[in-house]
């Protein structure tokens, strides 16, 4: 069983997406697209503490919530139009079927830079229902065109708005984006939990900050505790991520007394993986970069990879994971996983880690406790701050 993963793709500014030819070469029996499908701010905007969209929106929904909505879904149909990412979602379909393709969201493709839809009202990354309402329409329109056998080249037209009673009335949106978020699903015989890491997202500094919201901090839970042996979960944001604005992990860096943030699902999932005593294994993206993070924390059994970067510019494009496991009954309790970080058709990163009776057996320590494991820098050290070389370019994480 072969799963490769990837996230963060900018049409706008790289169209050639070379990268996908050569996820397409290793054949994989599953894909995981981990969010970033499109970019929604870009350049210095990223940065400001308050998106322009957010202000503009806030300032004239009337003029700006339908720029908004044409602005995503053209982006969306833009990457479709990516010849090879065309070829790979078709290739997976053929061979593995519709079941076999998933994909989550991000920031960038939720609505901007750290952007956060449980947050408080007035907060500065607050996504409003409005916005959240419309880019959850034109998400799952984009899911359906990949999950979709024979789709044809040219991608469907928007989703009909009522801008008007949108605006009038703000939508109260449910915990499901759609049939495939939060999903429970297997990866041979090793069982997959695909989170979305942005609906339910309040800001770190609010009190007991949620990431994932109750129903889907209750099903991860559960994914933990009712079972035994590997389990992989993937989302969008990862757990560690010591690096950058303090808000894009699971728990922030720390500020100048030494205190970290988390949000209250971090420790929750520390501690219910190790009441459980089973392996886990932790897909992210979003750093543009590669890196092979290892335990999140010394001697948790939770194992975090990241890769991103899959086609941005420069530096960060190319990037792109393979997991492989064994497939036959058993394999969650006992085998060994291979973890492949690709830059196109090279390997920069590979780890062996061995499962035995359901518990990683001395998983190699990587970036989050200060091993090696990246491509390039280190997951917990600032690249503006160390001046080591990163693929990410542009802070747009």
């Amino acid at each position: 069983m072969r799963i490769a993963f990837a996230s963060c793709m900018d049409e706008e500014k790289h169209q050639r997406q070379r990268v996908w030819a050569a996820v397409q070469a290793q054949a994989p029996d599953m894909l995981l697209l981990l969010g970033d499908h499109v970019y929604m701010d870009w350049g210095l905007d990223a940065f400001h503490d308050e998106s322009t969209w957010r202000k503009c929106i806030d300032a004239d929904p009337r003029a700006h919530l339908p720029r908004f909505a044409a602005d995503m879904h053209a982006r969306y149909a833009n990457q479709w139009q990516v010849e090879s990412f065309r070829a790979l979602v078709r290739d997976v379909l053929a061979r593995r079927g519709a079941s076999a393709l998933l994909l989550t969201w991000d920031d960038h493709d939720f609505a901007w830079n750290n952007a956060s839809g449980g947050s408080t009202h007035g907060t500065l990354r607050h996504v409003q229902p409005t916005v959240a309402f419309i880019s959850r329409e034109l998400f799952k329109q984009f899911s359906s065109v990949l999950r979709t056998p024979g789709a044809p080249d040219a991608y469907p037209a928007a989703p009909a708005f009522d801008f008007a009673a949108l605006i009038a009335t703000p939508p109260v949106l449910p915990e499901a984006v759609s049939p495939w978020l939060p999903l429970t699903t297997a990866a041979g015989a090793v069982p997959l939990l695909l989170l979305d890491q942005r609906s339910h997202r309040m800001s770190l500094d609010e009190p007991q900050p949620s990431l994932l919201g109750t129903a889907q901090a209750t099903l991860l839970r559960d994914s933990v505790g009712n079972g035994s042996g590997l389990l992989i979960v993937a989302g969008g944001s990862p757990m560690r991520h010591d690096k950058g604005r303090h808000e894009q992990g699971w728990r922030s860096l720390p500020d100048a007394n030494g205190v970290r943030r988390e949000y209250t699902e971090y420790r929750a999932f520390l501690d219910a993986v190790q009441q459980a005593g089973r392996a886990v294994l932790y897909l992210a993206g979003d750093i543009h970069r590669n890196a092979y993070g290892g335990p999140v924390e010394a001697a948790s059994q939770i194992v975090q990879v990241l890769s991103s970067g899959a086609a941005r510019k420069l530096g960060s494009t190319g990037l792109f994971g393979l997991v492989t496991l064994a497939d036959e009954p058993g394999a969650a309790l006992n085998s060994d996983v291979r973890i492949d970080l690709f830059n196109n058709a090279s390997v920069e990163v590979t780890r062996t880690l061995a499962v035995r009776d359901g518990r990683w057996q001395n998983a190699p320590p990587g970036a989050c406790t200060g091993g090696a494991g990246e491509g390039a820098g280190n997951g917990d050290e600032d690249p503006r701050v160390t001046g080591r070389a990163v693929h990410a370019v542009d802070g747009r994480e």
